[in-house]
């Protein structure tokens, strides 16, 4: 009887001691609160938007001498229609670049390097991926369509860019304000 119980005190203990642990490991930190609302209606994504290639063209790596160098600009848009009145904007999604998280990393299977896909607003100001971007926010006009104007580029993510192919994919989400 006094092993069995010595070793029941030695597995009480234990318990006792790992419970101890366990508790302290779920002590909460802080909270995050989510906030936002279910629309009616919302806003058509134009078809001629819906799925676009933004062509960029054929770049020379010359073109990039250092790092963070860009290419030509070019230029797209996305139309809304039957949109509820306020203001809309967009959220750009895809793989970040992992030398720039603000960039759109090329597709995989690519054979360009150094070199990733930047998004900017009609005015340069740069749009980061997975962030909602209120520089790039239209009001919906009267007749409920909305035209966000956007501009593409290559930017150099090394000092050196090496050639091949350099296509990159984003998905995009509306955000109403």
């Amino acid at each position: 009887m006094k092993t069995r119980f010595n070793g029941g005190m030695k597995l009480l203990t234990l318990l006792v001691a790992f419970s101890g642990i366990t508790h302290t490991a779920l002590a909460a930190d802080g909270t995050v609160k989510f906030k936002g609302n279910i629309l009616d209606t919302a806003c058509t994504v134009d078809s001629g938007s819906a799925d676009q290639t933004v062509t960029l063209g054929d770049v020379a790596k010359a073109a990039f001498k250092a790092k963070d160098d860009t290419a030509a600009p070019t230029k797209f848009s996305i139309k809304l229609t039957a949109c509820p009145t306020g203001t809309v904007n967009v959220k750009f999604d895809g793989v970040s670049d992992p030398a720039n998280l603000d960039l759109l990393k090329l597709d995989t299977g690519q054979t360009a390097t150094g070199v990733a896909i930047q998004i900017t607003d009609a005015q340069n100001n740069l749009i980061k991926l997975h962030e909602s971007n209120s520089l790039s926010a239209v009001t919906v006009a009267t007749d409920k369509t909305a035209t966000m104007n956007f501009i593409a580029r290559y930017q150099a993510t090394s000092a050196t860019v090496g050639s091949g192919t350099a296509n990159a994919t984003s998905q995009f989400t509306v955000i109403y304000n």
